[in-house]
């Protein structure tokens, strides 16, 4: 395995052998699996699968960028394929096997924590506009009269009160 300036981060040497087959018996396979390969619908091949690397770390500074695979004895290989597999453990274990539910999972949370801090902003917020307001109302400011904003309010400001009427002279009575 190297990194990105060709450098070996990880060598490893493994032996692998082929199964052996005599010459009878690939004879007799060949013989039984000769129409499907004449039409095409099978291949001679074979499939060899060797664990490289176990429990191997990517190191953040230098990073694997390419393998090389070298073989020690001439084989013929029509194509071959270098398979990575991970292990995750922990969080990266559940993000990469279940991303819908872990997605759904945190977004959820994440929904939840803004309604409990705007419930809580809210609640702030109310109780200092509440007190805020309780103090303009006792203020000497806030006693002086209102102006009407309807026609209702202006004909109810414009009515003598039974306290009014009492008020008032004994002439301004006969009128």
């Amino acid at each position: 395995m190297l990194d990105a300036q060709a450098g070996v981060v990880y060598q490893a040497s493994r032996a692998a052998i082929l199964p052996f087959r005599s010459t009878a018996v690939r004879y007799l396979q060949t013989m039984l699996r000769a129409i499907p390969l004449a039409l095409g619908l099978s291949q001679e091949s074979r499939v060899l699968s060797v664990v490289l690397a176990d429990d191997l770390y990517d190191r953040l500074y230098s990073p694997i960028v390419a393998a090389r695979l070298v073989l020690s004895q001439p084989v013929q290989v029509y194509s071959a394929t270098l398979t990575v597999a991970a292990r995750f453990e922990g969080l990266r274990y559940w993000m990469y096997y279940w991303r819908s539910p872990v997605a759904g999972l945190f977004i959820s949370l994440a929904a939840m924590w803004q309604v409990v801090l705007m419930g809580i902003a809210w609640s702030v917020l109310e109780a200092y506009t509440t007190r805020s307001s309780a103090t303009v109302r006792n203020s000497p400011a806030a006693s002086t009269p209102q102006q009407p904003t309807t026609s209702e309010d202006a004909a109810t400001l414009a009515t003598p009160t039974a306290a009014a009427a009492d008020d008032r002279s004994p002439i301004e009575m006969a009128d």
